[in-house]
């Protein structure tokens, strides 16, 4: 069925997987620092685990250019904050990868590699001969017999690069992440009474929508429009209703696929500062509640949070959850 081609391609794709979502390298320990990085700077953050309490000792964002690189600029930050050998977990910025919903393949683990690349190579934005893929799976439709995957394509030699400059610095690595993923550790662990949970996070021209139910994470999507620089006036309302529409037909087709329950609140988060009469305007035209995200209900920050500032660390501390999200799914 696969082209022999593939073959030695897939032996060395193999040896790539372990650094996409969801593939432990190292154990994890009490300690833990995530970071996530964009081409001019990069963001931190550090967590301990004390009395059973999250604690978030720090978090930062540092510049770093051609003259001091990635590499050099995390060792100083390492050596400063006495980091090494601290695990770390590195969550994927948007533009370094790809998440692509497809049809799930019946075929076997070991040809998953070479068969998915062949369905969805023309949606592929990295080469294919430099691409590493790895999936999860989507809880299966009540309106469809085929199960739904949803693939994860990031570029394999920008992965390793990185990777080595991470571990170069002093940190261990144990994941590489996505932000959905890291935002639905934190989510799940909100839901209550068998309810759907909706997160709807602004960030910059993008604005994502989330949905999670019993744990799973059942919806994404991104919007590409956002909500900055607009003042109190008919372009706001408008821009509002758009919104409002956008998560309306969202969560219509969440409910007609999954037969799941409505969410009955939204969670609000940005990377900016929202005006409440933003907010307010979006709850009336959902008609129904919408809440800023307060990360004070679910760590301990030694350093005081901005609304601002959770919203731009969002899936940092999202990732943090993790450990905590597969102990609750696991017994649940």
């Amino acid at each position: 069925m696969l082209d022999r081609m593939m073959s030695e391609y897939h032996k060395r794709i193999q040896q790539l997987q372990h650094f996409i979502a969801q593939k432990k390298l190292l154990p994890m320990s009490s300690s833990h620092v995530c970071i996530t990085i964009y081409p001019t700077e990069f963001s931190l953050a550090y967590t301990r685990n004390s009395m059973d309490k999250l604690v978030l000792d720090f978090f930062a964002t540092y510049p770093y250019d051609a003259k001091e690189g990635l590499k050099e600029r995390l060792s100083a930050i390492v050596k400063q904050y006495q980091l090494k050998q601290v695990n770390c977990s590195w969550v994927l910025a948007p533009h370094d990868y790809q998440l692509i919903q497809t049809d799930a393949i019946p075929v076997t683990a070991s040809e998953f590699q070479a068969a998915i690349r062949w369905k969805i190579k023309d949606a592929l934005r990295f080469p294919l001969d430099d691409v590493v893929i790895d999936k999860f799976e989507i809880p299966l439709s009540k309106l469809s017999v085929v199960n739904k995957i949803m693939v994860v394509a990031a570029q394999s030699s920008y992965l390793q690069k990185i990777s080595e400059d991470i571990k170069a610095s002093g940190l261990r690595l144990t994941y590489i992440d996505i932000p959905e993923l890291a935002l639905r550790n934190m989510m799940a662990l909100s839901e209550q009474n068998d309810q759907s949970h909706a997160l709807v996070y602004v960030q910059n021209a993008t604005i994502q929508l989330l949905i999670t139910h019993q744990k799973n994470l059942y919806f994404s999507r991104s919007l590409e429009f956002g909500l900055g620089g607009l003042s109190e006036s008919e372009e706001l309302t408008s821009r509002i209703d758009q919104l409002s529409g956008e998560i309306h037909r969202s969560f219509d087709y969440y409910e007609n696929q999954w037969r799941q329950p409505l969410p009955t609140s939204v969670t609000f988060a940005a990377t900016k500062l929202i005006s409440a009469k933003i907010i307010d305007q979006l709850s009336q035209s959902l008609a129904l509640p919408v809440q800023w995200l307060n990360l004070g209900d679910k760590l301990v920050a030694k350093q005081e949070m901005d609304f601002e500032q959770q919203g731009k660390y969002l899936p940092i501390i999202g990732e943090f959850f993790r450990k905590e999200y597969e102990r609750n799914a696991t017994t649940n």
